[in-house]
């Protein structure tokens, strides 16, 4: 029990450490996917594309966020994709995404993550996997 406190201790810590680091530079904090699925407050999923597909290409997609002082996305960045089609939808889908803004002592800041998709086969039939979608808004 007692690693576990320390574990923790160490955590908060450094999440303190890097919250004075990021505000330090530009105001613009680096977040986790977790933080950045809590906050989304609208989620649009992606669609798998007809010709990825038929192609049978599956995978991840991961991509980096970077979302406004107001939670809206300014810029999202795919930075891995099986193909080009599914980076395109992915990119498409996020643009849609909103957020509440993410503060710090009380200021909106602006924050970047990455969110990550996973494009499948399952039986014969296209999924896209992603747990925030089964408690956010979809469209």
């Amino acid at each position: 029990m007692r690693r576990c406190h320390k574990h923790l201790a160490c955590f908060l810590l450094l999440s303190v450490a890097f919250v004075r680091v990021a505000n330090a530079r530009d105001h613009t904090l680096l977040v986790g996917s977790s933080v950045l699925r809590m906050d989304a407050t609208t989620v649009v999923k992606p669609e798998y594309p007809p010709s990825s597909f038929s192609r049978h290409h599956e995978g991840p997609a991961i991509v980096e966020v970077h979302v406004s002082q107001k939670g809206s996305v300014v810029a999202a960045k795919v930075l891995e994709a099986p193909d080009a089609a599914i980076s395109d939808a992915v990119d498409a889908a996020l643009k849609k995404w909103s957020f509440q803004p993410t503060l710090l002592r009380g200021t909106p800041v602006q924050v970047t993550g990455r969110i990550v998709f996973y494009f499948r086969i399952v039986n014969g039939k296209p999924v896209v996997v992603d747990a925030s979608l089964d408690t956010r808004k979809r469209r």
